[in-house]
C-alpha cells in the first residue's frame, strides 16, 4: 500500500494517476485488515486531493461489486442515497415506493452509519425509526453492514479524516439488489459525466439527478439526465407544471419532521413522490412519457 500511497500523495509534482489494476489492488488493501487505519486515511485523503480518475474510480469499483453479496430483487429500481444524510428537503422513497409497489415495481435503498462530510438524516436513521413503529415497508432496505462488511468498516476512519472522498461517490450505487435501472443525485452538471462514466456499464439505464443534496429525489426545478447506450440525454422537470408546491423551507428537516411525512403524508408531499415514480417508470419504459406516466400514477397515489 505504501507504493500507492506514494504515488498518490506526494504532491502535485510528484503524483501518479493509478492505473485499473493499480487502483483494484488499492481497493482489496482499503477492505482488508493488512494495513493500519493511518495507511488507509492516507490514502484516501491523498486520492482525493490528486484527484481521482474515471479509470481508477471504475478500477476501485469493480472490487466493490465483486465483494457485494447480492440478492436479485425482480424488476427493481435502485435508489443511490448519498451516506451522509439530507438536511434540506424531506424523504420521499418510503411514500414513492408504496406508489410503486401498486404498479409492480420494487425500489431498493441501502444505508449504513452516517459518514462525512454533511451530518445529516441517513437512510438507515429513517428505516430504523420506521421499523420501530411497526410501519409497513413497501420497498427493500439493504444496510452494507450486512452486504459488504470490510467497507462499513471503514466508517471510523471516514470519520476520523472528516471530508468527502472517493468512497463517497463510489458507495452511492451498490448493485445488492441486481437492478438493471437505477438512480442518483448530482450536485453540479460537471459530475453528470463522472458518475455516467463510473456506472454507465453497470445499469442499462440510469438516472441522474440534479439540485437535492446529492439524492436521486426531485423536490424543486431540476434537471435530470438519463444514460443509456453511451447517451446523456438532458431534460429539465417542474413540479409547478404538474400542480405540485415545490419544497421550499430554510430550517430544515430532522428525524421526527420525515418520520411524519412518511407516516402520514400531506397531498403535496404524495404528489411530489407521485412525479417521482413517474419519473423512475419513465427510465425503465422509455416509450412512456413523464406527463402520462404522472396522469396514470396519480390515482394509485392514494
Amino acid at each position: 500500500m505504501k507504493n500507492f500511497i506514494k504515488k498518490v500523495a506526494t504532491g502535485p509534482k510528484g503524483n501518479e494517476d493509478l492505473s485499473f489494476e493499480e487502483s483494484q489492488m488499492a481497493m482489496e488493501y482499503l477492505l482488508s485488515k493488512n494495513i493500519s487505519d493511518v495507511e488507509k486515511a492516507s490514502f484516501l485523503v491523498g486520492w482525493r486531493l490528486k484527484p481521482e480518475t474515471i479509470e481508477e474510480y471504475r478500477g476501485a469499483l469493480s472490487v466493490i461489486l465483486n465483494k457485494t453479496k447480492k440478492q436479485s430483487i425482480a424488476n427493481s429500481f435502485e435508489l443511490g442515497f448519498p451516506f451522509d444524510g439530507k438536511n434540506d428537503s424531506p424523504y420521499l422513497f418510503p411514500v414513492t415506493a408504496k406508489i410503486l409497489n401498486r404498479v409492480g415495481v420494487n425500489l431498493v435503498v441501502t444505508g449504513d452509519d452516517l459518514i462525512p462530510a454533511k451530518d445529516g438524516v441517513t437512510t438507515k436513521m429513517l428505516h430504523l425509526e420506521l421499523l420501530k413503529r411497526g410501519k409497513q415497508q413497501y420497498y427493500y432496505y439493504f444496510d452494507r453492514s450486512e452486504y459488504l462488511t470490510d467497507f462499513s468498516n471503514l466508517t471510523e476512519v471516514r470519520n476520523l479524516i472528516g471530508l468527502r472522498t472517493a468512497l463517497n461517490t463510489l458507495e452511492k450505487i451498490s448493485l445488492v439488489g441486481e437492478s438493471q435501472f437505477g438512480a442518483t443525485g448530482v450536485f453540479h452538471k460537471p459530475y453528470v459525466e463522472k458518475y455516467a462514466s463510473i456506472f454507465e456499464d453497470r445499469l442499462s439505464r440510469f438516472l441522474l439527478v440534479s439540485g437535492n443534496e446529492g439524492a436521486p429525489e426531485v423536490a424543486k426545478k431540476s434537471k435530470y439526465w438519463i444514460v443509456a447506450n453511451g447517451l446523456r440525454e438532458e431534460f429539465l422537470v417542474d413540479p409547478q407544471e404538474f400542480g405540485i408546491d415545490p419544497i421550499n423551507r430554510d430550517n430544515g428537516y430532522s428525524i421526527n419532521d420525515h418520520l411524519v411525512l412518511a407516516e402520514d403524508p400531506p397531498e403535496n408531499i404524495w404528489n411530489l413522490a407521485c412525479l417521482n415514480a413517474a419519473l423512475y417508470l419513465f427510465v425503465m419504459k422509455p416509450e412512456s412519457s413523464l406527463v402520462d406516466n404522472f396522469q396514470f400514477l396519480k390515482g394509485r397515489c392514494k
